[in-house]
């Protein structure tokens, strides 16, 4: 039997206890949280190989593990005021990827996909430099290589943005996955278009400081055994003569990632 000499000594339990069930309740939700997440991307990860059946995938890149949140943004608490602000929820992706710009130059940028939009975001400050709404999206475009280049085309229509994104990243086909499928829960009627070319029309910023508005532009990929059978990067090709003139930018794929790839194969039943 335990004596209490004052109701303090009560009051101090009972406050110590409730503190200690709220921080067991935030680690019971952040596990259930997790484990969902978990359940999610191995879902995903199984629709991606449908998505990419019969195009060329990195060697053994279908078996990595999918984490969904790369970078700890989910835990960011400047994340966590930019998603407040603009009303958004639970980090569906996020991760460094490459940015190619309007001057044909790569960026780097973190980025973030929830519910409804997607970011990009600079790292270390976290500063946002694109949001584009989930339902202004209208195709993801890559070419026939295993290289990580992923046109995203947007609905200048239905956003204030009037250029489309053209990123690189690693996790291609997981952000592709992870997309299409935000896009499908948001109820639109037509889903998100997925194409294959070695050919890729986008709109672009002009460029130049001066510059203002659109133009079309096209990225050629072509496989080049120049950069030896060890290399294992596809390297982009920002010719300004070429860019100015053709308005296009090349992509030369190594062939590790071209004839020498592997082939992703349909998932079986």
């Amino acid at each position: 039997m335990v004596f209490l000499r004052s109701p303090r000594d009560l009051l101090a339990l009972e406050e110590a206890r409730e503190q200690r069930l709220h921080v067991v309740a935030q680690m019971l939700q952040g596990g259930l949280r997790r484990f969902v997440a978990r359940k999610r991307l191995a879902k995903l990860k199984t629709e991606s190989q449908k998505l990419f059946n019969g195009q060329k995938r990195r060697r053994g890149s279908w078996v990595l593990q999918w984490s969904g949140d790369y970078v700890g943004a989910a835990q960011n608490a400047t994340v966590a005021k930019l998603l407040s602000r603009h009303g958004d929820g639970d980090v569906h992706f996020a991760s460094t990827v490459v940015k190619v710009n309007r001057a044909a130059k790569s960026q780097e940028r973190i980025l973030l996909v929830t519910a409804r939009a997607l970011y990009t975001l600079k790292p270390g400050s976290w500063a946002q430099t694109n949001r584009v709404p989930l339902a202004a999206l209208s195709g993801l475009s890559m070419s026939t290589f295993a290289d990580g280049f992923v046109v995203v085309s947007v609905n200048a229509a239905a956003c204030d943005r009037d250029a489309d994104l053209v990123l690189s990243s690693p996790q291609k086909a997981e952000i592709v996955t992870v997309l299409k499928d935000a896009v499908s829960r948001l109820g639109r009627p037509e889903p998100l278009a997925i194409s294959f070319a070695d050919t890729l029309e986008f709109r672009s910023g002009k460029g130049g400081l001066l510059a203002r508005g659109t133009e079309c532009r096209t990225i050629n990929f072509y496989e080049d055994a120049s950069l030896g059978s060890k290399a294992r990067a596809a390297v982009l090709n920002a010719d300004r003569a070429r860019l100015r003139e053709l308005r296009e930018l090349q992509v030369r794929i190594p062939p590790a990632l071209a004839s020498n790839a592997a082939l992703q194969l349909a998932a079986t039943a």
